[in-house]
């Protein structure tokens, strides 16, 4: 359930609402009890990182450790960064 939950919330709009159907029907068929236990569970897809932050991230391990940035196109000192 928690990659349901995952893809729920980062997927697109299509894989999103296919997460949650699934959610929903899986929820659908479970005992009271089950279903109960699954709408509380502490297992819950964390904030995402704000793209400013994850840049940082990035610039502070290509600085700490230039040899694992090998394959990523660069423009002079500026670093390409791709889409996910």
């Amino acid at each position: 359930m928690l990659g349901l939950r995952w893809v729920a919330d980062r997927g697109d709009s299509a894989l999103a609402y296919g997460a949650r159907e699934a959610a929903t029907r899986i929820a659908a068929v479970l005992p009271a009890a089950l279903r109960r236990e699954l709408e509380t569970s502490a297992l819950l897809v964390g904030a995402r990182a704000r793209p400013a932050c994850l840049l940082k991230s990035f610039l502070e391990k290509r600085t700490a450790a230039s040899a694992d940035c090998m394959s990523i196109p660069r423009t002079g000192d500026a670093v390409a960064v791709l889409p996910a």
